[in-house]
């Protein structure tokens, strides 16, 4: 890749001119200050103000325009709409999501500044998904508290970031956090502040990401033993508040209490007096629950694991995806899966391969099933993967053989005395593997 100068600005902030001229000198660009255009969007601007997010609504409104509402039909005008949706806005500039979704909500029902059409449906009807009634538009509210979410899960994987380690410095946070903390008292900046802000405005959502986060147990350093929700659903001193109560180790980690335990095995919790009969009972079940506790891996990480995965017959399609080099996003059934499918174009033999895999991944995925409930197969991701992997193995083989056979024959030589019927010949006698 290049950098195109000429498109390029420097812009510094606190530095003198005659400096500032010498970089843009030895750049060949021109020098620009503060606010100026990033992207499309304002950088160094106020976020506040409606000003700083006009042009941005201009430029929606110019996509949307008369002519294209007139000569699209309601499907069309859906699908216009949906393709020109703003992914993120400011937290707090309410003003422009609302803004935003009424130039949607006149396009969509075909009405104009001057007339407005009757709006059969509410808009939150509207914006609800398919499978709940609605036509599938997103809520830009929605949609921005999901990507700051997204700098949740940054926060708790990134723990070498710069980013991070500043943000931990300067609010006096701990390294250990796995989630930002919300009820800090600090006074946090107007960005992190609108990244902290999603928990009180959209809290369902992000009760969501805290179900569905949960960490993966490495070498333990990081995993605080009765605060971070490393076994099962729930942290261990909600689950046996008595307990935490009588540890003198409150904040010890994973590998401390690992360290602690006996050549036998047996756990020491460090309480401060012995234990009555009834708190005997909430510690042999604290051991009963850890019991089933995966071990300490001294050559990795503990890390963040998202639990909400979609299944593993979807692993099975994204790993056949990456095999032609392709990343991509499952579609939600097997008729949208199938018409993206033939948008792809290949060479001649490389697109019948690639039309014939949906077949190969189904018809696997149906044996495989099949062998779980009447056979007593147990359902496993890596089996079902190399039922798919040897049938395309199978599959191409049989198309290689046909292309030299094809070929010899075209050449006028014997396919069988020059070596290709043997090639042929095994690859038409042995049966699939699955």
């Amino acid at each position: 890749m290049r950098i195109n100068f000429h498109k390029s600005v420097v812009c510094g902030v606190g530095v003198e001119e005659e400096i500032l001229g010498s970089y843009a000198d030895i750049l060949n660009c021109k020098v620009n200050g503060l606010p100026l255009k990033f992207l499309g969007l304002p950088l160094g601007a106020n976020l506040g103000r409606k000003s700083t997010w006009r042009p941005v609504l201009d430029t929606i409104k110019s996509r949307l325009t008369g002519w294209k509402r007139r000569l699209l039909s309601f499907a069309g005008r859906l699908t216009f709409s949906k393709s020109v949706l703003v992914d993120w806005v400011e937290e707090k500039a309410t003003f422009l999501c609302r803004e935003i979704e009424r130039l949607e909500a006149v396009f969509l029902w075909g009405g104009n500044d001057l007339k407005r059409k009757v709006h059969l449906v509410k808009w939150t009807e509207v914006s609800k998904s398919l499978n709940q009634g609605g036509l599938g538009i997103r809520r830009l509210k929605d949609v921005n508290a999901s990507l700051l979410l997204k700098w949740w899960w940054k926060f708790g994987s990134e723990v070498n970031a710069l980013w991070r380690r500043m943000l931990c410095n300067k609010y006096m946070i701990e390294e250990f956090h796995w989630l930002p903390p919300i009820n800090s008292p600090a006074r946090f900046s107007r960005i992190w502040g609108d990244v902290l802000a999603v928990a009180s405005l959209n809290q369902p959502l992000v009760e969501f990401f805290v179900e569905k986060y949960q960490i993966k147990v490495g070498n333990g350093s990081r995993i605080k033993f009765w605060y971070d929700k490393w076994v099962g659903s729930s942290c261990l001193k909600d689950e046996f508040p008595r307990l935490f109560c009588l540890s003198t180790v409150k904040d010890g980690t994973l590998s401390y209490f690992f360290e602690r335990k006996s050549s036998y095995g047996e756990w020491n919790f460090c309480f401060r007096r012995p234990l009555y009969d009834w708190e005997q009972a909430e510690a042999n079940r604290l051991v009963a629950v850890l019991l089933v506790t995966p071990s300490l891996c001294l050559n990795e990480v503990d890390c963040p694991v998202w639990n909400g995965s979609v299944g593993d017959k979807f692993k099975v399609w994204s790993d056949v995806m990456l095999w032609w080099g392709c990343l991509w996003v499952v579609p939600r059934n097997i008729d949208g899966l199938l018409h993206w499918w033939i948008g792809w174009n290949y060479k001649k033999l490389a697109r019948r391969l690639w039309r014939a895999l949906p077949c190969i991944i189904l018809w696997s995925i149906w044996k495989f099933r099949n062998d779980c409930l009447f056979n007593g197969v147990l359902p496993c991701a890596f089996e079902l993967g190399l039922y798919c992997v040897r049938s395309a193995v199978y599959l191409l083989s049989i198309v290689f053989c046909l292309a030299v056979l094809v070929f010899a024959i075209s050449v006028g030589s014997s396919p069988i005395g020059s070596g290709y019927g043997a090639a042929l010949y095994l690859a038409c006698i042995i049966p699939p593997f699955c």
